[in-house]
């Protein structure tokens, strides 16, 4: 490996300090990318989980860039020719790398992601380290400069990051995941009931031992076809699936996560084979709330309310703006006679938990 010299040691012992000190997921997303550019400059760093299955993106940056938010349509479309996005999907512990440690400058450059993504952003050369994968997804730090290319210090410096940005994620990744088993478990105090943890593709990423139980779940993860399917159809998980496992007739329900990030959870519930809708230990589906004299769109939104998203948060998830969000909830209000989050939430369990 290539020697390191001792004030680049110093930066990577203060980086290294610096991420040991992040406490949560989100903040790991939100400030890894400046404080690995900190240690490496580069014009533009960015944190992304890339779904090549769905061609969806997710990019954090080091700072706020309107020029990659635009071409983030682009960059789910063609992330896949990304040597290195490749690379990390076929190898994700693979050492930091350069594009020219992989393919010619010039081969780059002719390449649809060069023309589309880096040609717009003036970025000619990138240095990239791979996560852990999640939920199906390529999770990784990408530096991007315009002018010279890395150096073998630059990359000595990541590698010897590496190991350090692994485990913090790791351990925050599997504490957000029991985190969120642990909120989508507070619908409800059934005493049979499990929660599975689903990622973007419909696979399983965790389980509380009640699920594993329930479910009979092999020690490969695998989940029962029927609820495998359902759990990658938009619009089916939309609605409870009723389904038998052993014997024993279950329902399962879709809980969305607060976040874009996900993952999202699966509350399954020993059930009557005759129940055909979320009770008291989910948010009701959108069609139900139409019970209430609500539109599908003002179900969604008030769904989200109920799981505790944010304004914003519900914008994300909803694909819309959070103005949208405010003006569906000011007409939710309205037709429940109430006014505020508080009172919808009252009034949406005496309903439906009546």
């Amino acid at each position: 490996m290539q020697r390191v010299t001792g004030p680049a040691l110093r930066r990577l012992l203060r980086t290294i300090a610096a991420i040991g000190d992040l406490d949560d997921l989100r903040s790991f997303r939100e400030r890894v990318a400046g404080l690995v550019e900190e240690l490496i400059p580069a014009d533009v760093t960015s944190y992304n989980e890339i779904d090549l299955r769905n061609r969806r993106v997710a990019v954090l940056t080091a700072s706020d860039t309107d020029s990659l938010a635009r071409l983030h349509e682009a960059f789910a479309r063609h992330a896949h020719e990304n040597p290195l996005v490749a690379r990390a999907q076929r190898h994700p512990g693979a050492p930091p790398a350069r594009i020219s440690d992989l393919i010619p400058h010039a081969h780059f450059r002719r390449l649809e992601v060069y023309d589309q993504v880096h040609r717009p952003l003036g970025v000619e050369h990138q240095l990239a380290v791979s996560l852990p994968p999640t939920g199906g997804r390529v999770v990784g730090l990408a530096l991007n400069r315009g002018g010279a290319d890395f150096d073998e210090e630059d990359r000595a410096l990541l590698a010897l990051l590496a190991p350090h940005l692994r485990s913090t994620y790791r351990h925050l990744r599997t504490r957000d995941l029991l985190e969120r088993a642990l909120r989508a478990a507070e619908w409800g105090t059934g005493a049979r009931r499990g929660v599975l943890l689903i990622g973007s593709g419909g696979q399983l990423e965790g389980a509380t031992a009640a699920a594993v139980e329930i479910l009979d779940i092999s020690d490969a993860g695998a989940l029962p076809e029927p609820l495998h399917r359902w759990a990658r159809d938009r619009e089916r998980r939309r609605t409870p699936l009723i389904l038998t496992v052993g014997g024993r007739a279950l329902a399962a329900r879709w809980l969305p996560a607060r976040d874009a990030w996900g993952p999202d959870a699966v509350i399954v519930t020993a059930a009557e084979p005759s129940e055909r809708a979320a009770g008291p230990d989910s948010p009701p589906s959108p069609e139900r709330m139409a019970q209430l004299g609500l539109t599908p769109r003002e179900g969604e939104v008030l769904a989200r309310v109920a799981i505790g998203d944010s304004n914003v948060q519900a914008a994300r998830a909803l694909g819309v703006s959070p103005r949208t969000v405010e003006k569906h909830l000011e007409r939710i209000y309205a037709k429940l006679g109430v006014a505020s989050r508080t009172q919808a939430l009252a009034r949406l369990r005496a309903t439906f938990d009546g």
